[in-house]
């Protein structure tokens, strides 16, 4: 599947009226995510392996639900188990 499929799908989105949107997000994901381990470039969504993937598509809703920069009137918590976990093993270290 591509990450716009996938994306949709993990959105329960049916139609096409936020793809512009989804496949800007999907681009801000990816670079975020390929710095968050240290890669040199973003991957295509593709070529990643399935945490990466998800983390991705973690990332991207993360950015579509909280599209501006302040939150009123909203409690959120971080889950433990969550995108720090699954890009965890990826994460270059560098000395």
């Amino acid at each position: 599947m591509t990450a716009l499929t996938d994306l949709k799908q993990h959105l329960e989105l049916l139609d096409d009226t936020e793809d512009s949107q989804l496949s800007r997000i999907i681009v801000v994901a990816l670079a975020t995510l390929a710095n968050d381990i240290g890669a040199e470039a973003p991957a295509e969504y593709e070529d990643l392996p399935a945490p990466l993937q998800h983390a991705a598509l973690m990332k991207a809703t993360h950015l579509f639900w909280n599209r501006n920069p302040v939150l009123v009137d909203h409690s959120m918590v971080r889950l433990a188990m969550g995108y720090d976990d699954l890009i965890a093993p990826y994460v270059r270290q560098v000395c």
